[in-house]
């Protein structure tokens, strides 16, 4: 069957050859990372919080009481994955997205096992807010790891109805008080279960924020899922 995806695809490599989203190299049309990048990639393999997704030794669940049941990410917040997810965020490197969901959609089998998903969701940007390259990161990585694993994306469920401050500027106790009612949700979720999806989780306050949103709709369950965690 004629692939007219593929021959686009193809035409486009040609005139604008794949490079490695972490340090720019020459790749296979297939692929996002060069063999040294990818190799660079560490899985997180240590004990982990099946709450709130950090390492062991890092686990903020004594600090935070969160809304969701559960989060996860394969990385940590470091080397080579981090400079991945931020050459997707600030570098226009999209393609990076189904790498990632492929990656995530593993993680959240083996994280969320039995865990039956009704719909898939992300955290929305404002649009007074929408970075210079057009694209919500998190709505890159949701459409494709909602594909991963078969089930129903929904782009709109969730919207951002105020900016607030800059979260990265502030403390964790002030990030959980700036996000409050900055977003909410436009779907009945009633009885449903929700993966909701971001790029990074820092403190979990703007996952937490959106979790308890998506519960006030009516979801049975909300389960977290990001491509990086940060210690």
């Amino acid at each position: 069957m004629f692939d007219l995806h593929a021959l686009l695809d193809g035409v486009a490599c040609f005139f604008y050859p794949r490079r490695c989203a972490v340090c720019d190299a020459l790749i296979p049309p297939e692929d996002a990372l060069c063999v040294t990048c990818a190799d660079a990639l560490h899985p997180i393999t240590e004990p982990f919080c099946t709450k709130c997704g950090n390492l062991k030794r890092s686990c903020e669940c004594k600090e935070w009481v969160y809304h969701f049941e559960g989060c996860a990410a394969p990385f940590c917040n470091s080397g080579a994955a981090r400079e991945c997810v931020y050459g997707m965020k600030f570098s226009g490197s999209v393609d990076t997205a189904r790498f990632l969901a492929r990656l995530m959609a593993a993680c959240a089998r083996v994280r969320f096992p039995g865990v039956a998903f009704d719909l898939v969701c992300c955290v929305p940007m404002h649009p007074a807010t929408q970075p210079r390259l057009g694209y919500n990161q998190s709505d890159l990585l949701a459409r494709a790891l909602a594909k991963r694993l078969g089930l129903q994306y929904d782009a709109k469920a969730l919207a951002r109805v105020a900016v607030g401050r800059t979260q990265h500027t502030l403390n964790a106790r002030d990030r959980f008080d700036n996000v409050k009612d900055l977003y909410a949700c436009r779907r009945n979720l009633r009885g449903k279960t929700v993966l909701l999806v971001d790029d990074i989780k820092t403190t979990g306050a703007t996952l937490d924020e959106c979790a308890r949103q998506l519960l006030l709709a009516g979801a049975d369950a909300v389960y977290c899922l990001a491509a990086l965690v940060s210690e």
